[in-house]
C-alpha cells in the first residue's frame, strides 16, 4: 500500500500551529470531530459515523516545532 503524504505550507510559525496538528484536541478543532486517544500516543480519527477510521501513530513530536505521524 502506498503512503499518503500531506504537506501544507502556511504563513505561520510551527509553534503557533503545533497544538492543532500534534494533539487530539487540536485535530478535533479542524480535521475530525471524532478523535479517540489510544495507548502510546496513538489517535483514531473517525469519519462518516466511523465507517472510515484513520489510526495515527506519532513518529516525531517536538513541542512547538515538529509533529510527524504515520
Amino acid at each position: 500500500m502506498a503512503d499518503i503524504v500531506h504537506r501544507i505550507e502556511i504563513a505561520a510559525s510551527p509553534g503557533s500551529v503545533y497544538e492543532l496538528v500534534a494533539t487530539g484536541g487540536g485535530l478535533e478543532r479542524w480535521w475530525a470531530e471524532d478523535v479517540v486517544p489510544l495507548d502510546a500516543g496513538v489517535l483514531e480519527l473517525g469519519f462518516f459515523d466511523r465507517t472510515t477510521i484513520y489510526r495515527l501513530r506519532p513518529v516525531t513530536l517536538r513541542p512547538g516545532e515538529l509533529a510527524t505521524w504515520r
